[in-house]
């Protein structure tokens, strides 16, 4: 891989997931029908199971933890299934996103800690993400790698979630659309364009982060100045050499495919509204 090029983590870690979970669960939440064309809107069958499952893969079980009956979780489905306001389908960004803000603090989660009290949680992180499963055109998730790589802001609530969508909306619908249209002329299925800018997103998320110091359980977000320093952080590092061996392994014709997305991506990739740290 070349060592300065996101654009490439982006592509090979997002056709990886495609491939292993997000076209699965498409699929299985009804948003794309038997021959992955997008389903009409309003068609999705979500279910607790099925909920649990993206859960589960996209990390965000720990907000929606599991009793006996699965209730909580049931709380959820009811969020978008039973009296979802119609702007959760909009493919307007901004509006999608005041619409999940909303639906947060209407019906916040409320989790058990371990003394046996119960912690108030908005689900934004949470929301954004299923909700991408249900309805994906338009839409991207956020969470706080995300979040860091625009808005060079730390955690997932639902501050940092609007500062994220406010930012990313004036050149998102632009950038979007050529980014799928990009995977389409490649061969792949449009909607996987929508996961590369999120992994492009969280590559340089990553790269926001040190290592956690003496005495920190959790890293520090400190915001690189250069890609070059986002590139020597620890976590890219590693995030790189998993993805190189996962890109041997595809092997060709895939690898070459992926390579020529890339290609027909980076511009538009490289004009997303990252985040610039001062030059020190």
């Amino acid at each position: 891989m070349q060592n300065d090029d996101f654009a490439l983590l982006a592509v090979v870690d997002a056709y990886k997931w495609w491939i292993s979970s997000d076209y699965g669960f498409l699929r299985l939440t009804g948003a794309v029908d038997d021959c992955g064309n997008p389903s009409e809107t309003g068609v999705s069958a979500i279910s607790s199971t099925s909920l649990r499952r993206i859960a589960q893969a996209y990390s965000v079980s720990r907000n929606i933890p599991s009793d006996e009956i699965d209730s909580q979780a049931q709380q959820v489905v009811d969020l978008f299934m039973k009296s979802p306001p119609p702007e959760i389908s909009s493919k307007d960004l901004l509006t999608r996103a005041q619409a999940l803000a909303a639906l947060s603090k209407k019906t916040p989660m409320f989790v058990k800690r371990k003394d046996g009290s119960n912690s108030k949680r908005q689900l934004a992180s949470a929301l954004s993400k299923l909700s991408w499963f249900i309805h994906p055109e338009g839409w991207t998730i956020f969470d706080k790698y995300v979040g860091a790589a625009v808005i060079g802001q730390d955690g997932s609530g639902l501050a940092q979630m609007s500062a994220f969508y406010q930012k990313l909306a004036p050149s998102w619908q632009a950038r979007s659309d050529e980014v799928c249209s990009a995977a389409e002329r490649a061969g792949f299925h449009p909607f996987l364009g929508y996961r590369i800018i999120d992994k492009y997103l969280y590559c340089h998320g990553l790269g926001m982060y040190r290592e956690p110091g003496q005495g920190r359980k959790t890293s520090r977000l400190i915001a690189a100045s250069t890609l070059e320093e986002k590139l020597s952080r620890p976590a890219v590092e590693e995030h790189r050499r998993s993805l190189n061996w996962t890109l041997e392994a595809f092997g060709d014709p895939i690898a070459g495919n992926l390579r020529n997305l890339v290609d027909l991506v980076g511009k538009s990739l490289s004009e997303l509204p990252v985040f610039q740290a001062a030059t020190r």
